[in-house]
């Protein structure tokens, strides 16, 4: 079964992928730069 990770914040969701927080509503980063979210893994 896939592990469902609960994320409530932009920054819960940028401290996975690696990458810096710089607004606290929006992110946009290059996709190819960042690290892989574990694997079987879902994001809601």
């Amino acid at each position: 079964m896939d592990t469902i990770i609960k994320l409530e914040k932009i920054s819960q969701r940028n401290t996975l992928k690696g990458i810096e927080t710089l607004h606290p509503l929006i992110s946009v980063f290059d996709n190819t730069d960042t690290e892989n979210l574990p694997n079987h893994s879902r994001c809601i």
